[in-house]
This record gives C-alpha cells, structure tokens and sequence, in this order.
C-alpha cells in the first residue's frame, strides 16, 4: 500500500511538473518572407565580392585569381578596389555637404556655395560622384549576375540594401535621403 502511494504521489507529482513546465515552454513558428532571403543573399554576394577582392589583391595568389576569374568578376573586383581608393574623395565631398546618399543606392551631387564659386571643385566633385557611381552599379548588376535566385526586377532592393549600407558607413552629418519625408537631411546616429 505504501508503495502504490508512493507511485501515486510520484505520477501526481509529474503530471504537476508536466503542467508547470508546458505552460512556460512557448512554441512560436518563425516564417521568414521572400524579402528577408533576399536581404540575406544580397548581403552575402557583397561579402563574397569583399573576399574576391582581397584575394585579387594578395601578393601571391593575385596571377592565379585574375587567371580564373570571368570577365564581370574583374570588373565588379576592379569597381570595389576603385571605391576604396577613391574613398577619401568621396568622404570628402560628403563632408562639405555636395554629394548625398540617394534612396537608389547611388550618390547625388548637391550644389552649394562652395560649387557654385569654384568651378574646378564642382568638376572635380562631379566627376568623383559620377566614378564611384558608375562603380556602384558595377557591383549592383554584379550582385544580380552571381545569384541565380535574383533577376534584374531584384534591382530595387539590391539598390534599397546599397543605400541602407552605404548610409549605415558613412560619418555623422552626411546628406543622405530622408524615405519618410522626401528630403535630404543630416545623417543622425540613429541611422
């Protein structure tokens, strides 16, 4: 008797422990959109052009890498390492408020006294955000080219994700597209 008692208590006790327990386990199904897959592709075609890039410019696998690489892979590389050398540049007419980040992923230039009286200076801010354009889009279009998922009516968010991450690396105070009121503002820490 002493013994069935115990087995009593003892399922009776699991079944509490079983009750406590499911009402703290939550369950929630997690559905991840199409956007969000192809947010994550995205970003990963701009690491594996990061990587391309850095082994193209390594010493020692620099022949071997531009040996296997495609034609648009060399340009996409070519356009990467063009950014960067051009990045104190473009900082630069960032800085001085001429060139904003534009919601297509693009810099646009952004007259202002200091372009409007030196006419060598708009020239050269000019034709630093006309370069570092017509690199971006390089890589944009290479981006849709390395991903068999994407297609050129992917464009929009490969540019939407190049504004957000070209916003996300630039200084405080830079100009860049306000989505929510159609106007160019100062770039803030929450952005």
């Amino acid at each position: 008797m002493k013994n069935q008692m115990s087995r009593m208590m003892l399922l009776l006790l699991a079944a509490l422990l079983l009750t406590v327990l499911s009402s703290c386990i939550n369950l929630k199904m997690l559905s991840v959109d199409k956007k969000t897959q192809l947010e994550n592709q995205i970003l990963g075609t701009f690491e594996q052009l990061d990587q391309d890039m850095v082994l193209v410019s390594s010493v020692r696998g620099a022949t071997q890498d531009k040996a296997r690489m495609s034609p648009e892979q060399r340009e996409a590389v070519m356009a990467q390492m063009n950014r960067m050398f051009r990045k104190d540049d473009v900082d630069a007419v960032k800085a001085d408020g001429v060139a904003g980040e534009n919601k297509d992923g693009t810099l646009a230039f952004l007259p202002n006294n200091k372009t409007k009286k030196d006419a060598e200076y708009r020239d050269f801010a000019k034709r630093t955000i006309g370069e570092e354009n017509k690199d971006r889009k390089i890589i944009m279009n290479r981006v849709i080219s390395m991903n068999v998922n994407l297609s050129n009516s992917d464009l929009p968010v490969i540019r939407e994700m190049f504004f957000a991450l070209m916003v996300q690396n630039s200084p405080l105070g830079t100009k860049v597209w306000d989505v929510d009121n159609n106007a160019w503002m100062d770039k803030t820490e929450e952005q």
